[in-house]
């Protein structure tokens, strides 16, 4: 039996070949460019941003090519074989369409996804880090006053951070949105209330246009200071909670 297995993986071997071959061919083009580009930039913000891969078009159509001549009726092959020749299609087809710039496909924003976003200044804090905040009055009240004010910003800038990334950057956010956008349910109903209230009166709309200094700003330094915000929150809910359990 195991010679048997032995002799149908040398036989599979060539015969995957040829497809291996094609799916590699639609790859390539997705991390070599050769061609033509054109961007117009209007006060700095781009206004129109054409590619035309005719590396892509080329492999992705002789991809297109081997695919078809090994799923033709014809062919013989096993179903490894088969598969893959399906799949080197598939591909060679995204390819193609990729190249005309019908659709924008760049797989280095999947494998690097913030290597075109601001570099980020501040990190987070570990568990026992402290942030230095003076609170006054230092009172339970006082540390609740603080706590909505913190979370009133933090959701207005979060908020703002996924506008600008959702038109912008395909929806990439650099914060914890869910412990961002949270409302703290152990604040009385009174100050969780004035939170959403406030919130809602201070919505801004989302942004129209994308450009370097709104990156610069939505992804990096506003970042900073949403993340800054949540170390914060973690701080003052403590302090809160020991004031309000004592008395």
């Amino acid at each position: 039996m195991a010679e048997t297995g032995l002799l149908m993986r040398e036989y599979e071997m060539p015969h995957l070949k040829k497809p291996l071959i094609a799916i590699i061919l639609a790859i390539i083009p997705f991390f070599v460019f050769l061609g033509s580009q054109d961007t117009v930039r209007v006060n700095g913000v781009v206004t129109a941003d054409n590619r035309f891969n005719i590396l892509g078009v080329v492999l992705g159509l002789v991809a297109v090519g081997m695919a078809f001549s090994i799923l033709k009726p014809s062919a013989s092959g096993t179903a490894a074989r088969k598969a893959l020749g399906a799949l080197a299609g598939l591909l060679g087809v995204i390819q193609v369409v990729a190249a005309f710039d019908v659709v924008r496909m760049d797989p280095w924003d999947w494998l690097l996804p913030d290597r075109n976003l601001p570099e980020l200044t501040y990190t987070r804090l570990g568990p026992d880090a402290r942030p230095q905040i003076l609170v006054r009055p230092d009172t339970a009240e006082g540390y609740s006053g603080a706590l909505r004010r913190n979370k009133v910003l933090m959701i207005i800038y979060t908020r703002s951070h996924m506008d600008y990334a959702d038109l912008c950057h395909g929806g990439r956010y650099r914060v914890d949105t869910q412990e961002a956008l949270g409302i703290p349910d152990f604040l009385p109903k009174e100050e969780q209330d004035a939170i959403v209230a406030e919130t809602e009166r201070r919505r801004s709309d989302p942004p129209s246009e994308c450009g370097p200094r709104q990156t610069a700003r939505q992804m990096g330094s506003l970042v900073d200071e949403i993340n800054r915000d949540l170390d914060a929150s973690v701080f003052l809910k403590e302090e809160y909670l020991k004031r309000a359990q004592a008395q």
